[in-house]
């Protein structure tokens, strides 16, 4: 499928390098959260983003993709498809809601569907969290890892300031170590069924046909079979252990040490 060129009708600063980036594509209103868009921009690459509402995407500047879509004006054109994946499943009941970093971009785009939930989202720094008006109908507490707002920590130091198992539902985005501290605490709780989690691999192209984004050992591609994932589905997975690279090659995390 070739990308569908589409304007940019809106920027909105987002703190210390990110942006969202609304776009006029109306067909994409039928997108459930978790989704992702190809995002295209000419003469440069192709890269997975995540919607962070119906038609909108929120970026952080970190390569040479991003970098050019933070230097582009309202009225100018990228190309995308999608939306692509499967999405989160919305649950009627009370939901939890857990970000890191950029996993607040999708969680955001949930926080409109859910009805009654409390948040936890985490970031290096003040400068670094986004979208937390998105979260004001409902519980939010935040962790930064420097202190500069909220509690000083990680943002799964605040799942000590609830109780995990009175939630219907629990959703969560964010780097690998904290999906695996997740999923680790779901299964002590016996709660891994309630859990769903967005994934983040390396794509190329976005709809099953390269297994470059695929997961250990099941062979699961997080673009297609995912990139949202119940508990029970991964817990036995790479996540938090190791990735792959463009290469296809092992990474360990904690050092560079590729396999």
């Amino acid at each position: 499928m070739l990308p569908r060129m589409v304007e940019i009708k809106e920027i909105i600063e987002e703190g210390r390098d990110a942006k969202t980036f609304i776009l006029d594509a109306p067909w994409l209103k039928g997108a459930t959260p978790g989704q992702f868009l190809m995002v295209w921009i000419p003469e440069i690459g192709e890269r997975p983003m995540s919607l962070s509402s119906s038609t909108s995407i929120t970026v952080k500047r970190v390569g040479r993709v991003t970098s050019r879509l933070h230097d582009m004006k309202e009225g100018d054109f990228i190309g995308i498809r999608g939306p692509y994946g499967r999405g989160f499943e919305i649950s009627d009941g009370k939901s939890l809601l857990i970000a890191g970093g950029m996993g607040s971009a999708p969680l955001a785009f949930l926080s409109e569907r859910v009805n009654k939930f409390t948040a936890l989202i985490g970031a290096r720094t003040k400068d670094d969290l986004v979208l937390l008006r998105k979260f004001s109908k409902g519980e939010l507490l935040i962790a930064t890892e420097d202190g500069s707002e909220g509690r000083k920590g990680f943002v799964t130091d605040l799942i000590d300031e609830i109780e995990m198992k009175v939630y219907d539902a629990i959703y969560a985005c964010g780097p690998d170590g904290m999906l695996r501290e997740i999923l680790d605490r779901a299964k002590e709780l016996n709660i891994l069924h309630k859990l769903q989690i967005s994934v983040e691999r390396y794509f190329k192209c976005g709809i099953g046909v390269c297994g470059s984004c695929v997961l250990d050992p099941s062979g699961v591609r997080v673009c297609k079979e995912g990139p949202i994932f119940r508990g029970e589905e991964v817990f036995d997975s790479e996540i938090g252990r190791y990735r792959r690279d463009a290469s296809g090659r092992r990474v360990k995390y904690g050092n560079s040490k590729r396999i």
